[in-house]
């Protein structure tokens, strides 16, 4: 008996609208989902468009998630609001990549800003660093 559960249980496709917490008290609301990629089962966070900003896509491994609580959609709609995640920080680009796309600190600045970013204190450091080499 317990096999024909955990068989139906395991053919189910998992959808559902969740708050999903990732190790670094990190966490996202959105359509969860599994997806394989690269071979890997992934757990796929389909984060809704908000005021602030378009919607995104994040993927997460399984050893990386703390928990998932399923919700509602609307719960999870007004989470994403709140929580305000961004997608990607363009202080993730090395100072040698934003100088080839042409963009100078003041766009950084502004970019940073419409996605809610603040940069890390080593950030500036490492600019300065890169200067320096370049001297």
């Amino acid at each position: 008996m317990g096999t024909a559960t955990s068989e139906r249980v395991e053919s189910e496709k998992f959808e559902t609208w969740a708050i999903v917490e990732i190790m670094g008290r990190q966490r996202f609301a959105g359509l969860a989902t599994e997806q394989t990629l690269a071979g890997q089962t992934m757990l796929r966070v389909d984060v809704p468009k908000t005021n602030k900003q378009a919607a995104f896509t994040k993927f997460f491994g399984p050893g990386s998630i703390h928990s998932l609580t399923p919700t509602t959609e609307t719960i999870a709609r007004g989470l994403a609001e709140r929580l305000d995640n961004a997608p990607i920080s363009v202080y993730d680009l090395p100072l040698a990549t934003r100088q080839k796309l042409g963009l100078s600190d003041s766009q950084v600045g502004l970019l940073n800003e419409r996605l809610g970013n603040v940069p890390d204190d080593d950030d500036e450091d490492d600019d300065q660093s890169d200067d320096d080499d370049e001297d």
